[in-house]
């Protein structure tokens, strides 16, 4: 038999901060968003049975996506909600921080020790990025082993660089196989450059990053 539970108090918020794991416990943080997100609060100011069933389907309509903006393997949000968010923010805001991240040797770690090892990889480097860049960031997994971070805060491209890096180096203290990234940065100013040319540029500081930090391309056995 099915049942309707009413949920005081739910709707949709961002949701808990990831954990590191060597082998991810992401299941269980996807598994709470997906509670949540499908939960309802029963409408105060319904005055009938008929009030309510009616709230009820525009809840089920307003989240009938949501599995399309949630990334299952790391838990950030998805592909599709980056494309959404990004529209968004550039008719909102007037300023935006960019950085765009992948991870090295992914493809080695795949080949030597499998798949799972990589899905390992992935996972933590969505905890690095969504811890280091806390509250006011973004983060989006936008390809295999390629994140973009929205950040809203006011900490400089240094700070926040110096962020991840020490998320990083905490999280490799337990891995046999270390994360190693490069990552980049651009700032979008509605007044002084496109969405394009920032993407252009981030592209850029990412690959000139990947170049000049070796310690950080290194693949050790």
């Amino acid at each position: 038999n099915d049942v309707l539970v009413f949920v005081k108090g739910s709707g949709w918020e961002r949701r808990k901060k990831l954990k590191a794991t060597g082998i991810p416990k992401l299941s269980k943080d996807y598994k709470e968003i997906m509670e949540f997100s499908t939960s309802f609060q029963y409408p105060d100011d319904c005055k009938s049975f008929d009030e309510v069933m009616e709230r009820l389907e525009e809840f089920k309509l307003q989240n009938a996506n949501v599995d399309l903006y949630i990334d299952k393997m790391t838990g950030v949000y998805s592909r599709n909600r980056y494309e959404i968010d990004i529209q968004s923010f550039l008719q909102e805001r007037k300023e935006l921080h960019y950085y765009v991240a992948d991870l090295n040797n992914l493809k080695i770690t795949n080949d030597k020790f499998g798949h799972l090892a990589g899905d390992g990889l992935i996972r933590d480097m969505a905890y690095i990025l969504q811890d280091a860049f806390s509250e006011d960031g973004y983060v989006y997994r936008i390809g295999g082993d390629e994140f973009a971070v929205i950040y809203m805060g006011s900490e400089t491209q240094a700070t926040m660089l110096n962020a991840v890096e020490q998320v990083c180096k905490k999280v490799n203290r337990n891995r046999s196989i270390p994360v190693r990234y490069a990552i980049g940065y651009a700032k979008y100013d509605k007044d002084q450059n496109t969405w394009k040319e920032v993407l252009e540029q981030a592209d850029a500081s990412m690959y000139k990053d990947k170049l000049s930090n070796p310690e950080r391309i290194k693949y050790e056995e």
